[in-house]
């Protein structure tokens, strides 16, 4: 047992009763390494991760390396999900080490934390070797050492930094057709997503080109957009029998999963989702939301009424075994439908995976297979929905992996946002009602005082102060509750948590906002995150934030610092587009410009459902006004009967009740 022990993060409970002497990351912990003069072994990952728990068995577990790690190092464990700062840092450290990273992630540091070796995955007898290696090196070298960790920091210092970046002089329409085209050059048109496996869903990337498919007419890219979507929706990636995706595909064909299932990942495909079946008016994306909203409340949900963090990918200590099956098991369980169920998900008699064992995925869709097997669509639905039930319910009574039950701020922010954009697309209140649930949970358990939040909550327990993708999500979550319900306790907190991010965490130097508050920052380098990865960065999100609320106080300092950090940014959203696809919207949003629409009267939040079911205008911006706000979109616009105010750049039409006449001036 070590000091893991005493932890509420499920992954550093998991090695808590490792030989290995583990510390969690604390400031005593760091000056304990200054005090002895000792290197310090940071190892970062998280409880979904399968390779993880195979370098714990491997390494972590034994005596023999143990002994040598307790020797040499002061061993830190952090969760990377907890820890989000610790992670970018050392991230970024290994990258440019490496080249590369990925998780476990291993850094080596001299005692101030400095990072000098960096590796992920390493099987025991290598590793033993690496770490006395590395050691000697150290001691026998210390001036080279620090040499290579002043390199290292400094390196750190310049990833993500608009330092170096050219300034552009202005922002044009061709910049976004040129966004386009370096994305079409990496799409995979046969099966979706981009050309390399393995296969991210990468949500924000296909959010953004739905949007801009609106404003764009080509295609080509309505054709990416519907070919991703549909071999996700139809692939392994997607739980077939509960709902809900899993990390990425191995394979470019999205077959064969990482069978790990985060909160985060489906939370923001229920908005992917969402938004296409509002443009495209697909059936299968319609099932895809419903289906993996119920995974969330089947499997994620927690008794308070806020989501855990994920799902493990093994089970029994096996990758994947809680959704495999036998073909024997199917013909058991499905009798008389086993020869029309295993056409239509691909089973083989000897398996279709590993060991003999099946994955089930489609190859088409409901209505491509009712028409080939000549079943009325509505019969073999009912038969396909019979067989989920079933097999759920049996799947139900196996072992299952470990759900990591921390309950983290930003993801459950992600998923308010989602359920309730999505609640008004397909007038869902229960939605609605749960994600408000989720949002007073936040409020009530998770603030520290009036100005702060913290990141993390588990078994009654809140800590660690949240970072600023927290803020900016929840900012963003507090939004749409109030696009949702005009209620204007949530618009007030948007503003409240926008002013807490300018005071705590602004750089003037940057111009751009740091990722921990520069009250409780802890790291050497107090990193500005702006590349958009699986989750957009904090940056990218506070800056779409803060367009929205300038089209609701035209405050002239947030349009200043929107075009400021464009032209600072536009060399790197436009050659790579896949990696920065919410600063591309931003631009979209900034070059195309946005339309307000107020709606006044009892039943407001109805005619924005209206809107969001029949029409898809993601440039449109949909209020409702259930009281008098002083806010300069809203002054002197409310009264009690339904009115609609069409406004742009803070100029308003003459107010109409009737809606077919405000849409007729409305391109869509």
């Amino acid at each position: 047992m070590n000091a893991l022990i005493h932890e509420t993060s499920p992954y550093l409970l998991q090695h808590a009763h490792n030989p290995v002497q583990w510390f969690p990351w604390k400031k005593e912990i760091l000056e304990k390494a200054k005090q002895e003069n000792k290197l310090i072994l940071v190892s970062i990952g998280y409880a979904a991760c399968h390779w993880c728990h195979v370098m714990e068995k491997e390494c972590f577990e034994d005596p023999e390396v143990a002994k040598l790690m307790n020797e040499l190092f002061v061993n830190i464990k952090v969760d990377r999900e907890e820890r989000p700062d610790v992670d970018h840092f050392y991230m970024d450290a290994i990258q440019l080490m490496n080249g590369n990273g990925g998780w476990p992630l291993n850094c080596i540091c001299l005692p101030d934390g400095t990072p000098i070796f960096g590796a992920t995955y390493v099987p025991k007898n290598r590793w033993l070797d690496t770490l006395q290696k590395v050691y000697d090196y150290v001691y026998k070298n210390q001036e080279k050492a620090l040499e290579v960790g002043r390199n290292v920091l400094k390196g750190i210092q310049n990833f993500e930094s608009t330092q170096n970046l050219k300034r552009q002089s202005e922002i044009t329409e061709k910049h976004i057709h040129e966004i386009l085209q370096n994305f079409l050059n990496k799409i995979d048109f046969k099966e979706g997503g981009f050309k390399t496996a393995p296969k991210f869903p990468t949500p924000i990337n296909w959010i953004f080109l739905t949007r801009l498919s609106t404003k764009i007419q080509n295609p080509q890219l309505d054709n990416a957009i519907l070919t991703t979507l549909k071999k996700m929706a139809l692939g392994g990636i997607y739980d077939q029998i509960g709902g809900g995706f899993a990390r990425y595909s191995v394979d470019e064909y999205w077959k064969v999963p990482h069978f790990e299932k985060m909160l985060y990942d489906n939370a923001q495909l229920i908005q992917l989702y969402s938004e296409a079946y509002q443009k495209f008016k697909n059936p299968l994306f319609k099932t895809i939301v419903y289906e993996t909203v119920n995974f969330l409340f089947n499997e994620l949900l927690a008794t308070e009424n806020a989501f855990y963090s994920s799902i493990d990918a093994d089970s029994e200590g096996i990758e994947g075994k809680f959704y495999i099956w036998s073909t024997l098991e199917l013909k058991e369980i499905l009798q008389e439908d086993f020869s029309l169920f295993i056409e239509i998900y691909n089973i083989h008699q000897l398996g279709n995976w590993e060991h003999g064992y099946n994955l089930l995925f489609l190859s088409k869709t409901l209505e491509e297979l009712a028409k080939e097997k000549n079943i009325p669509t509505q019969i073999l639905n009912e038969k396909i929905n019979h067989w989920k039930k079933t097999l759920f319910h049996i799947r139900n009574q196996r072992i299952r992996p470990i759900t990591d039950d921390k309950i983290l701020l930003s993801w459950n922010a992600l998923t308010i946002q989602s359920l309730a954009y999505a609640s008004r697309v397909f007038e869902k209140p229960q939605w609605l009602e749960k994600s408000i649930l989720t949002f007073q949970f936040i409020e009530n358990n998770m603030k520290k005082n009036e100005e702060f939040y913290y990141r993390t909550y588990k078994n009654g327990t809140s800590k660690i102060d949240a970072f600023l993708e927290d803020y900016v999500t929840l900012a963003h979550a507090a939004l749409e509750l109030f696009i949702s319900t005009g209620k204007d306790q949530y618009l007030k907190k948007v503003f409240q948590i926008t002013q807490t991010v300018q005071t705590y965490f602004y750089d003037d130097k940057s111009q751009v906002f740091q990722f921990a508050n520069k009250e409780f920052n802890e790291l050497l380098v107090n990193k500005t995150e702006l590349y958009d990865s699986v989750i957009p960065s904090s940056n990218s999100m506070m800056m779409n934030l803060l367009m929205t609320l300038y089209h609701i106080e035209y405050e002239p300092q947030y349009s200043q610092m929107i075009e400021n950090i464009l032209l600072q940014l536009l060399p790197l959203i436009t050659q790579y587009p896949s990696s920065h696809a919410n600063w591309a919207w931003l631009l979209c949003r900034w070059i195309y410009g946005e339309k307000e629409l107020v709606i006044t009267g009892k039943e407001n939040e109805k005619f924005i459902q209206k809107i969001e079911q029949e029409f898809y205008k993601p440039f449109l911006l949909k209020f409702p006004l259930k009281q008098s706000l002083s806010y300069t979109l809203f002054r002197g616009k409310y009264q009690e009967e339904t009115n609609f105010y069409l406004c742009e750049k803070g100029s308003c039409q003459k107010p109409d009740n009737q809606l077919e006449n405000i849409l007729q001036k409305i391109e869509f």
